[in-house]
């Protein structure tokens, strides 16, 4: 009788282990603390305030907001920082580890889908305008990371208060946030997407609060923590100066912030300055190019080399490279050019040399090649050589490749 007592006690814990196991979804990899494996008890729905719900994953470091539903009479959106007694650290709409986040599903923390392939050009068709009535959203200083494109397409936020413990703010977190203005960066921010801000016309300021170790606001600059290289700029200005310390630029830094014109210190030892064009003084490489009001970017003739990484500041239609330019390195036009229609005068009658690897031919397709008549066969048979796909254009001496 004992024997029968003892195994149906067995069965029936195991059963209880069972269930238990089938309600805990675990979670590895990327997680809400960032390091170590966390368990996901629970998701469901919310109601964390008069007219605003969320979709919310409880787990055992905390709890994480994945989709919020906000009525139209919410302005001010206030996120708590505790949700039935569990602190709100993540704000990410992927379930990290289960849902995965691929590049054919770009959401919003709203729920708004966008288009990942599409005309990046156009910002009002890749990220439509949602959730106009909000204006302002304060976050509580528990959240540690905000997910990407969670703020994207809010065209009439104004004012957003980022929480004194955030990390990360990842890509294009704000995208198309035509009305933000000014925002403060807290000091535990190691990380920034370069496209954080993308398409945020309005903004012209980005303050970095002091003791922050991977980004230092200096003078018209935010710096890297190696203090060499500039990592945007602080805000907006007519004239740009650039501190003594620098010797390089992040790309692309200047999509937001165009100044009309760019000053380097005198103490500055490594780059140099000749019409809005800065280039290294030892080995004359293009650092950054300045668009005029007619959208040309005019290289200096002091520039040699044009190599990946250079910072085009401005919207460019043209860019004219002297002849004093006798090397194109590889992917030297990315984040050039940023409307339809657009041009490369070379003004040398011979064409400079192309050191690009992994099949990059050096040169940018969906763009005109504009030479001299003189030059014009010399060119033919150089773009030949290297592009596939080429229109002739001899009357109007270009050419256009595909």
């Amino acid at each position: 009788m004992k024997t029968i007592m003892i195994k149906k006690l067995i069965i029936f814990m195991l059963i209880c282990a069972c269930f238990t196991s089938i309600g805990s979804i675990e979670v590895r990899g990327e997680n809400m603390d960032n390091n170590s494996d966390t368990k996901v008890n629970d998701v469901r729905t919310v109601k964390i305030s008069d007219g605003v719900t969320a979709k919310v994953s409880f787990g055992d470091s905390g709890c994480w907001i994945q989709k919020l539903k906000v009525s139209k009479n919410v302005k001010k959106l206030i996120i708590p920082d505790k949700i039935d007694g569990s602190p709100v650290v993540w704000f990410d709409y992927t379930n990290k580890g289960v849902e995965g986040d691929s590049d054919d599903e770009w959401t919003n923390i709203f729920g708004k889908k966008f288009e990942s392939q599409g005309d990046e050009l156009n910002p009002k068709k890749l990220y439509p305008a949602n959730n106009k009535n909000i204006t302002q959203i304060v976050l509580p200083d528990t959240i540690t990371y905000i997910g990407k494109r969670s703020f994207a397409g809010l065209t009439s936020l104004s004012k957003i208060k980022l929480p004194k413990n955030l990390e990360r703010i990842a890509t294009r977190t704000f995208a198309r946030c035509e009305k933000l203005k000014k925002i403060d960066i807290p000091n535990k921010v190691e990380d920034i997407d370069k496209s954080a801000f993308v398409y945020c016309k309005k903004l012209n300021r980005i303050h970095i609060e002091k003791g922050n170790k991977n980004y230092i606001e200096k003078g018209d600059v935010i710096l890297k923590s190696d203090m060499k290289t500039v990592f945007s700029l602080s805000n907006v200005k007519k004239t740009l100066n650039i501190p003594g310390c620098v010797e390089a630029f992040d790309t692309p830094l200047l999509s937001n912030f165009i100044p009309r014109k760019i000053k380097i210190s005198k103490n500055n030892k490594c780059l140099a300055i000749d019409k809005n064009c800065i280039y290294k003084k030892k080995n004359r490489e293009l650092v950054l190019a300045l668009a005029d009001n007619k959208k040309i970017a005019k290289i200096s003739d002091k520039v040699k080399v044009l190599k990946e990484g250079i910072a085009w500041a401005g919207k460019i239609k043209k860019v004219v490279v002297p002849k004093s330019v006798k090397y194109l390195r590889q992917n030297w036009y990315l984040g050039l050019f940023s409307e339809t229609e657009n041009t490369i005068v070379f003004m040398s009658n011979k064409p400079p040399i192309i050191k690009a690897t992994n099949g990059d031919n050096g040169l940018p397709s969906s763009v005109r090649v504009k030479v001299s008549a003189k030059s014009f066969n010399t060119y033919k048979k150089w773009l030949k050589k290297r592009c596939d796909h080429i229109l002739v254009e001899k009357k109007k001496n270009s050419f256009y490749i595909f």
